[in-house]
């Protein structure tokens, strides 16, 4: 299974449920924003320093309710019943991806967990 738990308002269910449909030792793939990525460090880093706003509109509403690093879903998975086996930022940007792989610091992250026995 698939899916991108920064959309879901409760994730550790949403994790249970997928955790439910493997059997132990089985393995799900999920993609969602790093939150620890260079960039928006440096947006946030601009905006306390007043720098930097950001450019949505009035009536814009969020997609994301939750947002992850390697240590907030790795406590996710452990309490989740899973054990991170792959963890990985990345960019659509070819290059770039040479180099987060020797430092993961990419906008994007995909994490392969397997269900604990």
């Amino acid at each position: 299974p698939s899916s991108r738990p920064e959309h879901l308002p409760d994730p550790v269910l949403a994790m249970k449920k997928i955790g439910g449909l493997l059997r132990p030792g089985g393995c799900a793939v999920l993609e969602f924003p790093n939150i620890e990525a260079w960039d928006l460090r440096v947006k946030r880093r601009l905006s306390g320093l007043g720098l930097h706003r950001k450019r949505y509109p009035d009536r814009y509403m969020p997609g994301h309710c939750n947002e992850f690093s390697h240590k907030s879903f790795s406590i996710l998975a452990e309490i989740t019943g899973f054990e991170i086996r792959i963890w990985e930022t990345y960019s659509y940007i070819a290059f770039a991806n040479y180099l987060l792989h020797l430092a993961p610091v990419g906008g994007k992250a995909r994490a392969l967990v397997q269900k604990n026995e």
